[in-house]
C-alpha cells in the first residue's frame, strides 16, 4: 500500500471518525421543542489530512422540519449550512466544515409545526491530541503516527502479532471494535469490546469493567485486512468526550 494511498484513505477515516465522535444522542419527538444536547462542544481537528466534518443534530426534530437562517460568528474557524440531504433519523441537520483552531458560534432557526425555535452551539476547535501514551503491533509502535493522522497502516503478513494498547492519562478506552474481511469469500466476521466485556459476532463471551486504560489482544489478518477502531473517552471543564484512531493491517 503506497504512502499516498495510505494518507489518503487516513484522512477519510479522521473525517469520518471526528463526525462520528460528536454526534448526540437524537431522540424524535415531533410534539417536543427543539433543542439541542449541548450548548457547547469541543472538536479535536486533525489539519494534517485536510479540514474535518462536524455535523450539529438537533433533538426533539421532526422529518418535515426546516432549518434557516445558518450563521457563523467566525468562518475562519468554520463554516456552517444546512444539510440537503436528511440524517439516519429522516431529519435536517447542520453541516460544519471546520478550517483552523479558534472558537465560533453557529446560530440558526428551526421551524416545526408552524413554531420558529431559535437555537446556537459555541464550538471550541483544538488540534487532535494523542490518547495514546503506546500503541504497539508487535515490536512496532505506532504512537507517532497517531501524533499526525486519524488513522495508521501496517503490513503484518499472516502471522498472529500482539496488539497492545496504553491510553495516556485522563483517556479512557470505551469500546474497541475488530473487522475482519475477506472478498474472497465476502464474508465479514467482528469483535466488539465495552471496555473489557467482548462479544463475538453479536454474542456475548467475556464479562469485565466497562472502561480500560489498557488493552492487548494477539490479532491475526485471516483475510484481505483486519480493521481495528478504537473509541475513548476523556473529560474537559466537567463534560466527557469521547474521540476514535482507527488501524488497518493487512498482508
Amino acid at each position: 500500500m503506497s504512502k499516498k494511498i495510505s494518507k489518503t484513505l487516513g484522512a477519510i477515516c479522521m473525517v469520518l471518525l471526528m463526525a462520528v465522535c460528536v454526534v448526540p444522542t437524537i431522540k424524535a419527538e415531533a410534539a417536543a421543542k427543539p433543542k439541542l444536547a449541548r450548548k457547547k462542544q469541543l472538536i479535536e481537528a486533525d489539519f494534517k489530512n485536510g479540514v474535518t466534518s462536524y455535523n450539529i443534530y438537533i433533538n426533539n426534530l421532526a422529518p418535515n422540519a426546516k432549518i434557516t437562517k445558518v450563521k457563523s460568528s467566525n468562518k475562519h474557524v468554520l463554516e456552517a449550512y444546512a444539510s440537503k440531504e436528511k440524517s439516519a433519523y429522516s431529519t435536517p441537520y447542520i453541516v460544519c466544515v471546520v478550517k483552523r483552531n479558534g472558537k465560533a458560534k453557529v446560530s440558526f432557526s428551526v421551524t416545526q409545526d408552524k413554531k420558529t425555535t431559535n437555537l446556537s452551539q459555541t464550538i471550541t476547535v483544538r488540534k487532535a491530541a494523542n490518547p495514546f501514551k503506546a500503541f504497539k503491533v508487535g515490536s512496532t509502535n505506532l504512537r507517532g503516527t497517531y501524533e499526525e493522522y486519524g488513522s495508521a497502516f501496517l503490513k503484518i503478513g499472516k502471522k498472529k502479532r500482539k496488539v497492545q494498547i496504553n491510553m495516556s492519562k485522563g483517556y479512557k478506552i470505551k469500546n474497541i471494535y475488530v473487522r475482519t474481511w475477506d472478498a474472497k469469500a465476502k464474508t465479514s466476521k467482528y469483535t466488539y469490546y465495552i471496555g473489557k466485556t467482548e462479544y463475538k459476532d453479536g454474542k456475548e463471551v467475556k464479562v469485565g469493567p466497562q472502561t480500560a486504560s489498557k488493552w492487548s489482544r494477539n490479532l491475526q489478518v485471516t483475510g484481505n485486512y483486519t480493521y481495528l477502531y478504537v473509541q475513548y473517552e476523556y473529560k474537559q471543564n466537567g463534560q466527557t468526550y469521547t474521540g476514535g484512531r482507527g488501524l488497518y493491517l493487512y498482508r
